[in-house]
């Protein structure tokens, strides 16, 4: 009885959360591999849950979470996401009482695996859709739409734990200058490569969110609003590469080519009321600066 009531070494308990990390990490590639193998008997987790739904497991603490976001898992990056998604499951709501750790999470997630890019949109991707249609009649465009389609649909469905590990790192980031710009960044990142869910994307609405309510905390510097009003004038008009989106018979032609498509996951609206909310952030805050500078000394 005294010795369950002694509290474990400080080495015990750092062997004790490294050896769970390890179990888990094992736990879940073994998931990711049966997954591969048959994804209809074996579905991946929906929601970042494994520390949960090990309770018995000793969870590591925040530091232990990181160090593991920062190890080598494997050459997959859907494997990598996914296994480090799921440690988040033992970590903070937030990571925000420990600068130090707060810089290696930003890094962890500036550094997060990259989304693919969307079917259709790299040149090696054009190049062989466009072989296809060589040997296409001009009735078969709704049949090849609809396998580049469905094409597109298993690609984004593989890519999720990458996507999911993203927003789970961001979302236990605290509402600050850097994380806005990380945000923003992966944002881009997604539309870049064409993976967003258009203008009604969730990550990009929340960033849009977070940074409007960090512009009017009363607690956000007038200079770093001013540059993130700076970025946000510039994302507005970001939108992906174009991508082969539907094969069609254009007017006068008498064969088969690609439409393409280009996407944006912001609301151009919603940025340029984001820019406003930001630049009278920074005018405000300068104004009260310059007022209490002027303020007599010893009132």
């Amino acid at each position: 009885m005294l010795a369950a009531a002694i509290p474990a070494a400080p080495a015990d308990k750092a062997r004790g959360e490294s050896a769970a990390i390890e179990a888990a990490v094992t736990e879940l590639r073994r998931e990711y591999a049966a997954h591969l193998r048959d994804p209809d008997a074996a579905p991946l987790r929906l929601q970042s849950t494994y520390f949960l739904d090990h309770p018995a497991a000793a969870a590591p603490a925040a530091e232990g979470v990181v160090a593991a976001l920062e190890k080598a898992v494997a050459n997959d990056p859907r494997l990598t996401a996914y296994v480090r998604w799921q440690l988040l499951s033992a970590a903070p709501k937030k990571f925000e009482n420990e600068p130090k750790l707060l810089q290696r999470v930003l890094d962890a997630y500036r550094h997060a695996p990259l989304p693919p890019p969307r079917v259709g949109l790299t040149a090696q991707d054009q190049s062989r859709l466009d072989a296809l249609l060589t040997r296409a009649r001009k009735e078969d465009d709704a049949t090849l739409s609809a396998r580049l389609e469905e094409q597109a649909a298993r690609e984004a469905e593989a890519n999720k734990p990458i996507l999911a590990y993203r927003d789970e790192l961001y979302v236990r980031l605290p509402a600050c200058y850097e994380s806005l710009l990380a945000g923003f960044q992966d944002a881009h990142d997604r539309t870049i490569a064409a993976v967003g869910g258009g203008t009604q994307d969730a990550h990009a609405a929340q960033v849009v969110k977070d940074a409007q309510a960090w512009a009017q905390s009363g607690q956000a510097d007038p200079r770093q609003c001013g540059q993130l009003a700076d970025l946000v004038a510039k994302l507005r008009h970001v939108r992906s590469p174009p991508y082969y989106a539907r094969a069609t018979l254009r007017r006068g032609a008498d064969r088969l080519s690609w439409a393409t498509k280009t996407d944006a996951v912001y609301s151009p609206k919603k940025l340029a009321d984001l820019e406003k909310v930001l630049r009278d952030a920074e005018k405000l805050g300068r104004a009260q600066k310059a007022a209490q500078q002027k303020k007599p000394k010893g009132r």
